[in-house]
Order: C-alpha cells, then structure tokens, then sequence
C-alpha cells in the first residue's frame, strides 16, 4: 500500500518536473506552451487595474460675500432756538396798591345806580356789582372801561350803572388800581337796597 502511493507520487513529480522542462525548452525553441494549454496559469493575461479617476476636489467654493446694506441715513432734529421761549401772558409792570377809596357811596334809583368815590391811590377803579346774598362778583365794569374807569381832575369818580332788577337789592364794590395793577383786592363794599337813597360803604374786604 505504501509502496504505491510512492511510485505515484513519483511519477507525478516527474509528470510536474518534465513538463516545466519541455515548456521551458520550448519557449527557448520559439515554441509557445500557451498555443496548446491556454488555461495555464503562465499563461493567463493580468487584468489591467483600472486607474483611479480624479476625485472632485472637496474644497468649498468660495461664498459669495454680502454687500453690505447701505446704513439708514438719519434725520437731523431741528435744533430749538433758544432765543424763542414760549409765548407768556404779559406780566403788569404796575404795583399793587394798599389804600382804599374815600366817601364811597351809591346813589340807587330803581334800576340805575351811580357809584361815586375819591380816589386815594392809583389812577383808575375797578367797580364790581353783584346780587345781594350771591357770590362776588357778578358783574364789573371792565365790559364797559376794559382800562379801568378814570376818575376826573379832582380825582372823583361818577360811574352810572343800569338795567338792574328794581325788586332787588346789590352789593357794590370800589376798587384802586395802579395802572393794570390790582393791588390786594381791597374793597369798599356798599349794601344797596331795592330803596332809592344813598348808600354808604357798610363794608370793606380783601
């Protein structure tokens, strides 16, 4: 059993040795082994590898870069001119005056009434008149003498008063004034009764 196994391991190695020797004996001959065995492995043609192509070149392309954005033009405040303050009510120069009229009275008939006065201080009065028992004051004379009513070179005062309610009586004030001053509203106050007679100064206040 041995023994056969040997001569046939002998023999193929003679087989292998003698046709390597033939092939390379015959290719020394220009004789080409592969024309007879094609599927030797000497002779079987290398597949060609196929060469890399070039890979897509991975850098970003460079970004556009923004324009920048014209920046808001701002609006210039008007500047304010110091030089123009704001409109004021215009202020009286005058001073106030203290003193209050002297023989102050009223000479009431129906519905007239004459206030008389001297005037003590100041060059002009303010007369007030209103309903007796009713807040002060109702009327004046400003509708009438806006500056004030003038009294005459001796510094008397003869100012005439109409349409009052004969059924009725008033109380009638007498004020200085300086100018457009108006002093400290001292005022001679007359109660009038719906009677016609003279009034005197039953009063005065501030």
């Amino acid at each position: 059993m041995k023994g056969n196994i040997l001569v046939s391991f002998l023999i193929g190695l003679f087989i292998v040795v003698g046709g390597l020797a033939f092939a390379k004996s015959a290719q020394a001959w220009g004789f080409n082994i592969c024309d007879i065995f094609p599927n030797l492995p000497q002779c079987q043609e290398p597949s060609p590898s196929p060469s890399p192509s070039p890979s897509p070149s991975s850098s970003p392309s460079p970004e556009p870069s923004p324009e920048p954005s014209p920046e808001p033009s701002l609006t210039p405040e008007p500047q304010r001119d110091e030089a123009k303050s704001e409109p004021q009510a215009p202020q009286c120069p005058n001073g106030n005056t203290t003193q209050v009229p002297a023989w102050a009275h009223v000479n009431r008939s129906g519905e007239q009434a004459i206030v008389n006065a001297f005037i003590t201080e100041g060059d002009n009065v303010q007369i007030y008149w209103s309903v007796v028992g009713q807040p002060h004051w109702q009327h004046s004379s400003a509708g009438t003498n806006p500056d004030g009513v003038k009294p005459n070179a001796d510094k008397w005062i003869d100012y005439t008063i109409h349409e009052l309610d004969p059924n009725l009586g008033y109380d009638f004030g007498i004020q200085q004034r300086n100018g457009c001053g108006g002093g400290e509203t001292i005022t001679a106050v007359i109660v009038d009764g719906p009677e016609t007679q003279v009034f005197g100064v039953t009063y005065y206040e501030r």
